[in-house]
């Protein structure tokens, strides 16, 4: 049972890097392998390190701080890129994604520590109230770093393709609302 518990939770904690994945590709942002473990790695250490010290993280601040760092840092990051998409989409230039925008543009090791951060302190609130309901922290860590790298590659891919038709400008304010939304629906605890 608690094996079930750990593919839950390592499964559920990484719903948002899915989300902000999807995000990056509708931008025509590409998480490459190096940057896809960068946030995977983060994305394990939170995990590993909430868990072992569940009890006593849980002490130090309100369990929902955390949480609410991690959603504001994606709420920023996705009205940042709205406010960009909405200038540029006063001198719309029209022109469609090319192939070369979904191949070419690499998110930016700077850009994936940060994201890798805030999706990490998501986890922090998950991983201590598994550490606290006694759920195995190696194997949840393990899997929590296995679905990082499934969500986040797959967003990607799914996102660029998707929206491979999409003007430019709309494609950046797409991706910039579907970051406030995943930050605002974090926030507000209903994921």
């Amino acid at each position: 049972m608690l094996w079930i518990a750990a593919v839950l939770v390592a499964a559920v904690s990484n719903l948002d890097n899915l989300a902000a994945a999807i995000a990056f590709g509708i931008r025509g942002t590409r998480i490459n392998g190096t940057a896809n473990v960068m946030i995977a790695a983060l994305t394990m250490a939170a995990t590993a390190g909430a868990m072992t010290s569940g009890r006593a993280l849980a002490s130090l601040m309100p369990s929902s701080m955390p949480s609410v760092l991690g959603s504001l840092i994606i709420i920023g990051m996705g009205a940042a890129t709205v406010v960009d998409s909405i200038s540029a989409l006063r001198a719309p230039s029209r022109r469609l994604l090319s192939a070369e925008h979904f191949r070419g543009r690499d998110i930016s090791y700077r850009e994936a520590f940060g994201v890798g951060i805030a999706l990490s302190m998501n986890n922090l609130a998950t991983g201590a109230g598994a550490g606290i309901a006694g759920i195995p922290p190696f194997a949840t860590t393990l899997l929590a770093g296995a679905f990082s790298l499934l969500c986040l590659g797959g967003g990607s891919r799914l996102g660029r393709s998707l929206f491979r038709h999409v003007p430019r400008e709309r494609a950046a304010l797409i991706a910039g609302l579907v970051l406030v939304a995943l930050g605002a629906v974090t926030l507000s605890g209903m994921r």
